[in-house]
């Protein structure tokens, strides 16, 4: 997927979330510091994103 797109989905996704939480905003950066912490205390979440980027560089 093309950055540009990812960087679009992520900022519809945080004004949606925010629109939906009730926020006047929720920035990118909240989401992937959010993110890390899951990634660095969720042994399921880190197998599946070790898995993911097998995956991804298998397709390249």
């Amino acid at each position: 997927m093309m950055l540009s797109r990812l960087h679009f989905g992520l900022s519809e996704w945080c004004h949606t979330t925010a629109d939906e939480l009730g926020l006047s905003r929720v920035t990118g950066q909240d989401v992937l510091r959010m993110l890390v912490v899951r990634l660095l205390t969720d042994p399921a979440l880190a197998s599946q994103l070790r898995a993911d980027l097998v995956a991804h560089r298998a397709r390249r």
